[in-house]
């Protein structure tokens, strides 16, 4: 590094979240929103270091304000969600490679949702232990010590 210039990203970074339930909260409805993550100084003022932003969509809340280049990304997500795409409807090759690389490799509704489940049961299971590991650090004393920790 030879200035301070060359500590500056060099691309935009975007992360990517999609919904795919309807939310229950009305403020919550939205198709896209975009949030900066560009680091604000005591001043107020956006430091213009990182080009970062989070990007969230929900393919259940298209509407007319919907941008049309993110609009055919939802609907593509929306469509995708029964399983059952058209593949008609989507004729540009990245749309195509898109519809490819959606598909669940066989795998029907209910083993998709199996597997789902599973993934949620056994991150439940290893949050539970790590988090009693970490509160029995906190409560019992360390092997050999005669006074219980401060």
């Amino acid at each position: 590094m030879r200035s301070h210039e060359d500590y500056r990203a060099g691309r935009e970074v975007l992360t990517l979240v999609v919904l795919t339930r309807k939310p229950r909260q009305a403020a919550e409805r939205f198709s896209c929103a975009v949030m900066p993550m560009d680091p604000i100084n005591e001043h107020g003022r956006p430091l213009g270091a990182f080009r970062h932003k989070l990007v969230i969509i929900n393919a259940r809340e298209i509407n007319d304000l919907t941008p049309p280049g993110v609009r055919r990304w939802l609907e593509l997500i929306d469509d995708s969600l029964d399983e059952e795409v058209d593949e008609t409807h989507y004729p540009d090759p990245l749309m195509r490679r898109a519809v490819g690389a959606i598909r669940h490799d066989g795998l029907d509704g209910e083993a998709l949702a199996a597997l789902k489940d599973k993934a949620v049961w056994e991150n439940s299971k290893r949050q539970e232990r790590e988090d009693g590991r970490a509160a029995g650090a906190r409560h019992w004393p360390r092997h050999g010590a005669r006074h219980w920790p401060s």
